[in-house]
């Protein structure tokens, strides 16, 4: 972790004091899916509540500056809806459980010299909104659990990117890993961890 910290920081630098070495913006939007995503914060909910994978959609921004550097700000949004059985005393009744991830993102991302085809690394930071909702029938009111969660994340990321020849696009296709810390109490600490696969298109300046 300390590693992927100071790989950020070592490529944000870089970006800030090569302002000067603008190479181009571009605009775009991704689309994917979460994999084993991990919240330990949701154990306490029915064994029957599957949220390993969410899909998630986004936009983003990027700003070229060395030639194999790229710097990109995204927003994205996961979300997943299950049927659930909540009991209430001796009933038991049917709700919809929402657990949602909106997050705000800066990744430096570093590629390799090569022709149409670019594989890059990378790494950044995202700020997450964690929203869990319980929509039960029958009570006419909503229920959050556990408490919604405004939190850090880190995450590095592996891919390639196609550019079109003759055009100002761009596709790629990218596998990221995310670790967030979502609770940390004074004798527990836990996190949420999940990887994911995402592809997209960008239009480039």
């Amino acid at each position: 972790m300390k590693r992927l910290i100071g790989l950020t920081s070592v490529l944000i630098l870089l970006l800030f004091s090569s302002s000067h070495a603008l190479t181009g913006l571009g605009i775009g939007v991704r689309a994917g899916m979460i994999q084993n995503y991990d919240n330990p914060g949701l154990d306490a909910f029915p064994a029957s509540l599957s949220l390993e994978k969410m899909p998630v959609l986004g936009a983003h921004f990027k700003i070229g500056t060395l030639p194999l550097i790229d710097f990109e700000l995204s927003a994205e949004y996961a979300w997943k809806k299950k049927e659930v059985v909540v009991s209430i005393g001796t009933d038991s009744l049917k709700g919809d459980f929402t657990v949602s991830d909106f997050s705000l993102n800066a990744t430096a991302k570093y590629h390799l010299s090569v022709p149409v085809f670019k594989p890059y690394l990378g790494a950044g930071a995202g700020f997450h909104r964690l929203v869990y909702k319980l929509d039960v029938e029958g009570l006419g009111e909503q229920i959050v659990l556990p408490d919604n969660e405004s939190r850090l994340g880190l995450h590095a990321v592996a891919g390639v990117a196609l550019k079109a020849a003759l055009l100002p696009v761009e596709v790629f296709i990218e596998g990221r890993y995310t670790h967030i810390k979502t609770r940390q109490e004074e004798l527990d600490t836990s996190s949420t961890n999940y990887s994911s696969i995402m592809g997209g298109i960008t239009l480039n300046f």
